[in-house]
C-alpha cells in the first residue's frame, strides 16, 4: 500500500470574497504622491506602499481540503509529499494616463503590461518565491495532514495592489503631468494541487477570480481631491467564481501547469519592475505635446 489522495472529494471554500471591493487610495493632506489600487476588505491606508503592505491583510481567503489515506507503514513518506495552492496571474492592462493642468502642458501615457517593460503578461504569481511553485510555505505533507480527520488542509489569501506616483514630468513639454486615469486589469487562476515524491503533480481543484480597476482622478489647484470609476467603463470590480474540481481548462494556464516550478513568473516583483522600466520611453511611455480627446473637463479645476 501507499499514500492515496481521494481527489474526487477535494474541496475549496472561499471566505470574505463578497467583502472584497475594488478601490483606489490616495493620501489626503500629505506630501505623499502615492496612488494605490487595492481591495477594500483588509486594507489599511498609508503614505507609502511599505506602510500599506505592513498594515493591510488578506482581502479574502480560501481553504482547501482533501482526504488522504496514510497507511502506518508509510507515515514516514508524508514529508516527501507537498500540498498547496499554485496561482497564475494575467495582467490585461496596466495603463496610466497623466495630463497637464492645461492642454499645452501635454500628456504622458504609461503602458506597463506590454514588451519590453513586461516581457510576459501571464505567469505564476508569487511574493519573492520562497517555496516554488507554491503560493505559500509549509506545504510538506506532515505539515498539512491531520491524522485525526484524515484530511489535508491548506489555506491561501490574497490582496492585490499596485502603487504608482501621481505626478510625472512630460519629456516633451518639461511640465508636470498629473495622474488622471489608472487602468489595472487582472485575472487569476488559483489551483489546489498535490506533488508526490516521484515529482508528479495532481491538480485537485481550482477557482478563477478577477480584479479590475479603472478609475479617474480629480484635481484642484495642484492637489488630488477625488476619485471615481471611469466614465463608461463596465469592467470595474472583483469577482470570484465557484470552485471546481480538477485543473482549469484555460489553455494558457494548462501550458504553465505543465511544469509550474520553472514556469514564467509574474508577481509583485515583476509588476514593479515593469512599471519602473516603462518610464524609459516608447512603446511603454508616450509623451505628447497636447491633451488627448479623453481628458474630462472636470479633471482639473483651480
Amino acid at each position: 500500500m501507499a499514500i492515496q489522495v481521494d481527489s474526487g472529494k477535494a474541496k475549496i471554500v472561499l471566505k470574505d470574497a463578497a467583502k472584497a471591493k475594488t478601490a483606489a487610495h490616495f493620501p489626503k493632506n500629505s506630501a505623499s504622491k502615492l496612488v494605490c489600487t487595492h481591495l477594500t476588505n483588509g486594507f489599511t491606508p498609508g503614505f507609502t506602499m511599505n506602510d500599506i503592505a505592513s498594515g493591510s491583510s488578506d482581502a479574502f481567503s480560501a481553504t482547501a481540503t482533501v482526504p488522504i489515506s496514510v497507511p502506518a507503514a508509510d507515515v514516514g513518506q508524508l514529508p516527501q509529499w507537498n500540498f498547496g495552492f499554485i496561482q497564475f496571474q494575467k495582467i490585461g492592462s496596466l495603463t496610466l494616463y497623466y495630463s497637464g493642468s492645461s492642454s499645452s502642458d501635454g500628456e504622458v501615457i504609461i503602458q506597463g503590461n506590454i514588451p519590453p517593460a513586461m516581457a510576459n503578461s501571464h505567469g505564476r504569481d508569487h511574493v519573492n518565491d520562497p517555496n516554488p511553485p507554491w503560493l505559500r510555505v509549509n506545504t510538506k505533507g506532515d505539515q498539512v495532514y491531520d491524522a485525526k480527520t484524515g484530511l489535508v488542509s491548506v489555506v491561501m489569501g490574497d490582496h492585490p495592489m499596485c502603487g504608482v506616483t501621481n505626478e510625472i514630468t512630460n519629456k516633451k513639454t518639461n511640465r508636470s503631468n498629473f495622474l488622471r486615469r489608472m487602468v489595472d486589469q487582472r485575472t487569476f487562476h488559483t489551483i489546489f494541487s498535490s506533488l508526490d515524491p516521484q515529482g508528479n503533480y495532481q491538480h485537485l481543484a481550482h477557482f478563477k477570480w478577477v480584479a479590475n480597476w479603472d478609475y479617474e482622478f480629480q484635481w484642484k489647484g495642484g492637489s488630488m481631491i477625488g476619485v471615481s470609476k471611469a466614465a463608461g467603463t463596465l469592467s470595474v470590480g472583483f469577482t470570484a467564481d465557484t470552485p471546481k474540481l480538477g485543473k482549469p481548462t484555460d489553455s494558457e494556464v494548462v501550458k504553465l501547469l505543465a511544469n509550474p516550478k520553472t514556469s514564467i513568473k509574474l508577481g509583485t516583483n515583476e509588476q514593479n519592475a515593469a512599471l519602473k522600466n516603462s518610464l524609459f520611453g516608447p512603446p511603454n511611455r508616450l509623451d505628447e505635446l497636447q491633451h488627448s480627446a479623453g481628458v474630462a473637463s472636470h479633471f482639473w479645476t483651480w
